[in-house]
């Protein structure tokens, strides 16, 4: 008996330790958990939070603080202080969408100054070309960096702005509509030039001419390496070691070291270690970032302590060019190094000369501009900002590239205009590099001039009228693609009276609208959502012809968002081929299956699309005109024309190698 005692004894002493230890660990978890949430709540309440539109905002303010706002009223003297200051915040970085092989090009964007269309040109304002292009009109395409983009100015003051109205009073009497597209992008050198220049051709779209803006950027980048380049590097390694970071490959004390970095009381430890007094800013898409480390808005204009110097004021007086820089700037060999300055020249000719025969080979004429750059033949004491680093290899490079031009024929299709900027007394930059809207008109002038005297009009438009065999120039390939016309056969016409609408105001009802090709209908939107007209079409089961091809005429009014839709049904799942358009440009915004957008006379444009019900258990098809987005601010209008259905028969296109090589 007594040895039981003694063991129970035994057992109520471990128990009792268990339990204390218990209690003991619960309570430890306790504390460190609300010590977690604690410092979690603080470092979210501790953080003060600055939005990217008052960083903005602030940036606006800095900037017109630093240079004075009478700096500015010169700089725009048609605009108020109010209109300044809204210009320049109307206008942050570009941001840019992924582009094969150039890398990047600028993203579709909307604002009062600054319109973007899907397709990556910049609008010209009102007086902008239709998209896709009018065969039977004179279409330029201007390549080039931010500053053919243009920056702080509307849409309408840019360069290739400018070059239309001034190439359209000049040629005006040609009978050939003229028209300009915007195709710069920021950042971009000669290199990415030629890169998009091709993607065009790719996609279809092929000008009568093609101009080329370039030295600023070429020496910018003189590595060669476009600005994304390092990025994308860096993204070929995170994809290679994916699995070391998130863990996959480490053992569980590398876990357990990343879940305690990942607790709030270590990150609060962190922020007590670290900077006082840093606010963070919440930026779309990046989350909450420490505002020293946050994308400047405005990178020429970020306000550093070292730019405040006085010399960096307009300067009066008669102090030379080189006094005013010596006085500002001290260069290293990372911007004078004469061997790298002639590899920018050799790889920008180059360049040229791609540039040159691919547009040969299409039947384009081809035109090649070197800009201007405040640091040669320009009058610094009436520009105050700072020149960053790697632009002020202009003034080393544009020497070189003035003596290599003078030495040799660069072609009648070169203009010179870095030095179209320089006899003036007043400010032509609105910032380190970029024009005013008087520079642009300038620089716009030097090319058009170019463009007259090279006789390239006169060729394009011999072209038009067929005096020169343009389809033999821009189709004497090695290779052509031959296909029978496309045999189809009428199913009927869409959007009639069997048709239903949900949520469509229409300017006569389905059961009045008659032949709609000599008497147009309005379909405008009515809803919080999506307004849609729909009809359904029998479908035979089995093997037979099973693509359709649905086309509708269309004119803009309102709307900026329109879809056209194919849905196959009654088998296992539905099918569906789409196209969504802005019918303000008729520019494709997304389409699946095959898809045309043609100008047809008296200002209609022709919708295409075709697809194939694979299932051979569907048994019905359905249509659907969608004529605007719906949420209540972006509501819109169209003008239906008419629309048709057809079924597809046969299509057999093959190889021929009957052309020949020039």
């Amino acid at each position: 008996m007594a040895r039981r005692g003694h063991i129970l004894e035994r057992v109520a002493g471990i128990a009792s330790f268990f339990r204390d230890g218990l209690i003991v660990a619960l309570n430890t978890l306790g504390l460190f958990v609300a010590a977690n949430v604690g410092a979690a709540l603080y470092l979210s309440r501790e953080q003060p939070v600055v939005s990217s539109e008052t960083v903005r905002r602030e940036k606006v303010a800095s900037v017109v603080a630093k240079y004075g706002i009478d700096f500015f009223k010169r700089l725009y003297p048609d605009k108020t202080e109010a209109q300044i200051r809204e210009l320049i915040y109307d206008q942050p970085e570009q941001p840019s969408v992924y582009e094969p092989f150039a890398e990047f090009r600028s993203s579709a964007m909307t604002r009062a100054s600054l319109t973007i269309h899907q397709a990556g040109f910049r609008l010209n304002g009102a007086s902008q070309g239709p998209w896709p292009l009018d065969g039977k009109a004179l279409n330029i395409f201007v390549f080039g960096g931010s500053t053919t983009l243009g920056s702080k100015v509307e849409d309408e003051k840019t360069i290739p702005a400018a070059l239309q109205s001034i190439l359209r009073e000049r040629v005006g009497s040609t009978g050939i509509a003229l028209n300009v597209y915007n195709f710069g992008v920021g950042a971009f050198f000669s290199s990415q030039e030629v890169a998009y220049f091709q993607n065009q051709l790719r996609y279809g779209n092929l000008p009568d001419m093609v101009v080329f803006i370039d030295g600023l950027n070429d020496f910018h980048y003189w590595d060669g390496d476009p600005a994304t380049a390092k990025s994308y590097r860096h993204i070929y390694y995170l994809l290679w070691s994916l699995n070391r970071q998130i863990g996959r490959e480490q053992g569980v004390a590398w876990h357990l070291v990343e879940l305690w970095k990942s607790l709030p009381i270590v990150q609060l430890a962190k922020k007590i270690g670290g900077k006082p007094g840093e606010l963070y800013v919440q930026q779309p898409g990046t989350g909450w970032i420490s505002r020293a480390n946050a994308a400047p808005m405005q990178p020429s204009h970020r306000e550093d302590a070292a730019d405040r110097r006085s010399d960096l004021t307009p300067v009066a007086g008669t102090a030379s060019a080189d006094e005013l820089y010596s006085s500002r700037y001290s260069d290293s060999l990372q911007i004078t190094d004469p061997g790298r300055i002639q590899a920018v020249i050799a790889r920008y000719l180059t360049n040229k000369d791609i540039a040159q025969g691919i547009a040969n080979q299409f039947g384009i004429e081809a035109m090649f501009v070197w800009q201007p750059a405040p640091l040669y033949h320009y009058n610094l004491a009436t520009h105050p900002y700072k020149i960053e680093g790697d632009h002020r290899r202009t003034r080393y490079g544009y020497p070189a590239m003035a003596h290599y031009v003078e030495a040799r024929d660069m072609g009648a299709n070169f203009a010179w205009c870095a030095d179209v900027l320089g006899d003036f007394d007043h400010p032509l930059y609105v910032d380190q590099v970029h024009y005013t809207a008087e520079g642009n008109r300038l620089i716009a002038d030097c090319i058009a001039r170019t463009v007259v005297a090279s006789g390239a009009i006169d060729r394009i438009r011999q072209r038009k009228f067929g005096q020169i065999a343009a389809v033999a120039a821009r189709q004497d390939f090695s290779v052509t693609v031959e296909a029978e016309p496309v045999a189809t056969s009428a199913i009927g016409s869409v959007f009639g009276p069997e048709a239903s609408t949900e949520n469509m105001t229409m300017s006569r009802p389905l059961s009045e609208w008659g032949d709609l090709a000599s008497n147009a209908v309005e379909l405008a939107d009515d809803s919080a959502g999506y307004s849609v007209i729909y009809q359904y079409f029998p479908l035979e089961r089995g093997p037979a012809e099973r693509t359709h091809q649905i086309s509708v005429r269309i004119k803009p009014a309102s709307s900026d968002y329109l879809g056209l839709v194919m849905v196959c049904l009654g088998g296992s799942r539905p099918e569906n081929v789409v196209m969504f358009v802005n019918p303000q440009t008729m520019g494709v915004i997304s389409a699946s299956g095959h898809h045309d957008v043609r100008n047809e006379p008296e200002g209609w444009t022709r919708l295409t699309l075709s697809g194939t019900c694979e299932d051979p258990g569907h048994d019905r098809l359905q249509v659907m005109l969608y004529p605007a987005h719906g949420a209540p601010d972006n509501r819109g209008a169209i003008i239906f024309g008419g629309g048709e259905l057809r079924r597809v028969i046969s299509s057999s296109p093959r190889l021929s190698d009957q052309g020949s090589r020039p």
